[in-house]
């Protein structure tokens, strides 16, 4: 039997022959239910896309209840990828996911931003009954306020600047009209109250003084843990396309999902075009486990550069770039602050960053 690329309803599936590949498997609606085990072979490899359509105007939310796929740190043998629309692009990915057990299965639902959601299935051999089952539902989307994390074509990081400082060069990330974020490393301490230090936004063509860093109370020099810091400019800046905070997550927002795309950007430059570096977030106990055991804090996590990947490895982590992640309203949220390296020379070359959730009380406390 000879296959094509087809596009199957799910309530009119039919037995499908071992050799197929490449399935498109499209269901819509209001809810329903999708499994794997209805339309993947169990003897061969398979590279099998689902699409869930939403009603018009809504959005798409899927609940995990079964999840059973070989494991491995990077999920390279067999992997289940969540992607936010109905077009195979990673920088969409929302997770990626391998793995077996309870403990495998996402622990809360994962919604799109659009009408679709994409899940792609890949094994590099035969199944044998693994694969996926979960309940899907239209929803309504969550639209953005439009008060942070917008951004644009003429100004895609309206929010990114850059710190000369007494260490090294640095990023910033602006939280507020008179406050920045960045990471404790870029500054000696005790402080030099006569090192001229100075700010440039890289979209906005303005620039400020810092008249202001504070440090984490429990951030001490030499240790890469509570790498954070305020800056307070002298002036306050005006909002505007070009200029604009990013937005913060909430306290009840989780971490992303492994397998989630983000991205920093690796230019230092005052130039429009940035080079981004899209990371994608790992497993926090499998990264522990193969990489840096007791070294990786409750306030870290892990992240793989992977296409984009312009970049030279300790400078971009000397200079602290903002891990920045879509949001399911559309929104960019500053979700980490690359910190720390040490396999630059290895591949992979899992870098640690910041998890900027776990400083939310030290950040409001500070600026508000």
């Amino acid at each position: 039997m000879t296959c094509t690329i087809a596009t199957i309803v799910l309530a009119v599936l039919a037995a499908m022959s071992a050799e197929c590949t490449g399935e498109v498997v499209e269901v819509m609606g209001s809810s329903g239910a999708l499994s794997s085990l209805h339309s993947v072979p169990n003897d061969t490899a398979v590279t099998s896309t689902f699409i869930i359509h939403a009603r018009a105007g809504e959005a798409v939310k899927i609940k995990f209840t079964w999840l059973s796929l070989l494991d491995d740190l990077l999920c390279a043998k067999e992997s289940l990828e969540i992607l936010d629309g109905e077009f195979y692009q990673q920088r969409n990915s929302l997770a990626l996911l391998c793995g077996t057990g309870p403990e495998s299965v996402p622990p809360r639902s994962i919604k799109s931003s659009g009408e679709n959601i994409t899940l792609v299935l890949k094994s590099n051999g035969p199944m044998e009954g693994r694969g996926f089952s979960l309940l899907y539902k239209s929803v309504t989307p969550t639209w953005p306020p439009g008060n942070c994390g917008i951004a644009t074509m003429y100004a895609p990081n309206p929010w990114l600047a850059y710190i000369t400082s007494d260490v090294t060069d640095c990023f910033a990330t602006l939280i507020s009209r008179w406050w920045l974020l960045t990471a404790a490393h870029c500054f000696s301490r005790p402080m030099d109250n006569t090192t001229q230090r100075s700010i440039g936004f890289l979209q906005a063509r303005e620039s400020r003084d810092i008249v202001r860093i504070v440090f984490h109370p429990k951030s001490q020099e030499g240790s890469l843990d509570y790498d954070i810091a305020l800056v307070q400019m002298n002036q306050p800046v005006s909002f505007s396309e070009h200029l604009m905070p990013v937005c913060l997550p909430e306290a009840i927002q989780h971490l992303p999902l492994a397998g989630k795309m983000c991205f920093i950007d690796d230019d230092p430059t005052f130039d429009i075009t940035y080079f981004k570096v899209f990371v994608r977030i790992v497993n926090q106990t499998s990264c522990a486990s193969a990489f840096y055991g007791e070294a990786l804090t409750s306030r870290m996590m892990c992240g793989l550069p992977t296409y984009g990947y312009y970049m030279d490895c300790m400078r971009t982590y000397l200079q602290a770039p903002p891990l920045m992640c879509l949001g399911e309203d559309g929104q960019f949220y500053l979700t980490g602050l690359a910190s720390w390296n040490s396999r630059c020379e290895t591949v992979p070359s899992l870098g640690v960053f910041s998890r900027l959730d776990k400083f939310l009380p030290f950040i409001e406390e500070t600026i508000y």
